[in-house]
């Protein structure tokens, strides 16, 4: 039971209900016996400026940011560390004592070490769909790790040349852009990643022709808990596939230590997963 005493954090986003953070930060207090909660707070973003103001003044100490927040929450956070810098786009947020909010980015080192653990090697060439916050923690792990081909796809082809422009400017990786109105360019790349949110609706197809797939490939998907067309077409190609699970999961654990100073295992929060049944 929650008393004076209760740490509180939680997720800032919309939507949120689909959120799996709650159970697995609930997992790690319960696995490290903190006296915390977290809580899944639905903030629109003509909402943001007042929930970062009002969030820290009802003593909440931590918080993850998903969707459409990552990057527009920026200006709201006092400090960034280095990576989220380098990202332009924050996950997690420490609320100091002394008043100070302090953002990071766990995602692409979450995205990157769930691959590190399939087994798939790290590919030579990514393809990735989508240029928003998701995206940039993947291809700019993806730069950091020194991935050395690299093509975005976006409708809004300026926002693709933004993001390989950033990567660009810090390391030297071979980039190449379109409006996702010839997807024949993911053709060429070992690994494909769907960064958009369009797997979150109930679509019932994939979010474009996947005439490109071929068996070699690997395709990938951030997002999770949902029916992916792109996922399911894919593997009528007979690509390898996965999910936003390990993901969520990894970066899950990097934004626990963040938040709480305190560590817990990956097999605490797969535990979790494993027990909802929802892999």
């Amino acid at each position: 039971m929650p008393s004076g005493h209760t740490a509180v954090y939680g997720i800032v986003g919309s939507p949120v209900s689909h959120s799996w953070s709650p159970v697995l930060h609930a997992a790690g207090y319960r696995h490290l016996g903190m006296d915390a909660v977290y809580i899944p707070f639905p903030v629109e973003t003509s909402q943001l400026a007042a929930a970062m103001r009002g969030l820290p003044a009802l003593g909440v100490k931590g918080i993850n940011v998903t969707v459409p927040h990552k990057t527009s929450i920026l200006p709201y956070v006092s400090e960034l560390t280095p990576i989220a810098k380098a990202m332009g786009a924050v996950n997690t947020i420490r609320f100091m004592p002394d008043g100070r909010s302090v953002g990071t980015n766990t995602d692409g080192d979450g995205f990157w070490n769930d691959v590190a653990t399939r087994g798939v090697g790290f590919p030579h060439t990514l393809g990735i769909v989508g240029s928003g916050g998701a995206a940039r923690a993947v291809a700019m792990g993806y730069a950091q790790r020194g991935g050395q081909d690299l093509t975005v796809l976006n409708r809004t082809h300026s926002n693709a040349q933004h993001l390989v422009a950033d990567i660009q400017a810090l390391y030297p990786v071979t980039c190449h852009t379109g409006d996702g109105s010839d997807v024949s360019p993911l053709s060429r790349c070992e690994m494909v990643i769907n960064a958009t949110t369009a797997t979150l609706s109930d679509a019932t197809h994939p979010m474009m022709a996947m005439s490109w797939v071929s068996p070699h490939q690997v395709i990938g998907d951030v997002m999770y808990g949902c029916h992916s067309p792109w996922l399911q077409a894919a593997q009528q190609e007979g690509a390898t596939t996965f999910d936003g699970w390990g993901m969520l999961i990894h970066q899950g654990v990097l934004a626990f230590a963040f938040m709480t100073g305190q560590t817990v295992p990956v097999s605490v929060f797969e535990a979790a997963v494993s027990q909802q049944g929802a892999t």
